[in-house]
């Protein structure tokens, strides 16, 4: 069972699957080039010329554990991502208020969003302190420039 996808079971988000480029943690915001699972990093402030997102899976269906990376070149499952369809996603460390806007930062973490950057995310918890790699629950947001 995915760990990493927090929506209704019934309403299963589409997926797409390839190998992975590094070794990566679930719940990291990824690239996907046809082939090949990338960490997202500095994904560009203009929804036109942005990369296309994902999360990467848990892949629990074959027992993967949430706290367990994926290693390199391991095949692996991400999630299409879409308008409010709720996910854990792991995060900068940082402070974190609820409905504060997020955008992709080092590593495919998900970080506070800044004056230009691309906001794809709202924090969807109360306030909490987080460490880097910890998994915030985030609503995907339709992108757009802040």
């Amino acid at each position: 069972m995915s760990k990493v996808y927090r929506g209704q079971i019934d309403d299963q988000p589409k997926t797409v699957t390839g190998v992975t480029a590094g070794a990566y943690q679930p719940a990291t915001m990824v690239t996907f080039n046809g082939t090949t699972l990338t960490a997202a990093t500095a994904v560009a402030a203009t929804p036109a010329t942005g990369a296309r997102l994902f999360i990467l899976d848990n892949l629990g269906f074959l027992g993967g554990d949430i706290d367990t990376a994926i290693a390199s070149g391991d095949t692996a499952q991400a999630y299409r991502i879409q308008p409010e369809q709720e996910y854990q996603v792991e995060m900068a460390a940082a402070t974190y208020a609820y409905g504060q806007k997020l955008s992709v930062g080092a590593g495919g973490r998900l970080e506070a969003a800044a004056t230009g950057d691309l906001v794809v995310a709202y924090f969807d918890q109360a306030g909490a302190v987080l460490a880097a790699g910890d998994l915030g629950d985030v609503v995907i947001a339709a992108p757009y420039t802040m």
